[in-house]
C-alpha cells in the first residue's frame, strides 16, 4: 500500500516537502513509456525509503537531522 511506502521513505526524510521534492526527481528519471505511473511512484517511495543520506545527493542535515555548519561573521 503507497501509504506505507510514505510513512517508511519519511523515515529517512522528515522534511515533507523535501520528500515530495525528492521522489518527484526520482519519479522523472525512472518513469519509462509503456509503465504505469502508479508502479514509477511505487519504485521511487521504495528506493527513498532504503537510500541513505549520502546516495540521496542531499545535504545531510535537511535530511539526516546532522546539525548546520555553524557561520562565522567576519
Amino acid at each position: 500500500m503507497r501509504s506505507a511506502l510514505v510513512f517508511a521513505a519519511e523515515c529517512r526524510v522528515s522534511n515533507p516537502f523535501l520528500l515530495c521534492h525528492l521522489t518527484r526527481m526520482a519519479i522523472r528519471s525512472f518513469h519509462q513509456n509503456g509503465m504505469a505511473m502508479q508502479e514509477t511512484i511505487n519504485k521511487a517511495l521504495e528506493l527513498l525509503s532504503k537510500q541513505d543520506c549520502a546516495a540521496t545527493g542531499v545535504k545531510a542535515n535537511a535530511v539526516c537531522g546532522s546539525q548546520p555548519p555553524q557561520r562565522s561573521i567576519a
